[in-house]
């Protein structure tokens, strides 16, 4: 399997979330030049790539006052990310794969929060203007480059 299509490189989420992890470990142990040196590659080879928002440190979107997600919510064939410190929540798409409902008490549980916290729009929840060395929304992991 090639490593580019077109002329963008492609480099496996898994891999970028590898080197994170990596460079925050790095800082957590005060070798600060080595989580520098692998935050610049991290944010050289997302550059590349042209597409930032790929490596989104979640896939499930972000609250856009916090930039964080605190739950995922079914309710019936749909799924909502929550974020309870600032009441919103956010579309994620429709459970294909059908699986039970919960309990009709967790289901009106969860209907009632949704119809108290206000909806964030997908363009919210899913910025562009995501980190490309870190991967976050808003506030910056430590060793981000950007912080």
């Amino acid at each position: 399997m090639s490593l580019y299509t077109s002329s963008n490189p492609i480099v496996p989420a898994e891999t970028i979330r590898q080197l994170r992890r990596m460079a925050d470990a790095f800082y957590q142990v005060g070798a600060i030049d080595a989580a520098y040196l692998l935050a610049t590659m991290v944010m050289r080879l997302i550059q590349a790539t042209g597409k930032p928002s790929f490596y989104a440190d979640t896939p499930l979107g972000v609250c856009p006052f916090c930039g964080d997600h605190e739950e995922i919510l079914k309710v019936d064939d749909k799924n909502y990310g929550v974020c309870h410190e600032h009441h919103v929540y956010w579309y994620l798409g429709r459970n294909f794969l059908h699986t039970p409902n919960p309990p009709d008490k967790q289901l009106v549980y969860r209907l009632d929060l949704l119809n108290t916290y206000t909806q964030a729009s997908v363009r919210q929840a899913f910025p562009r203007a995501i980190c490309p060395c870190c991967g976050k929304f808003r506030i910056h992991a430590s060793w981000c480059l950007f912080l």
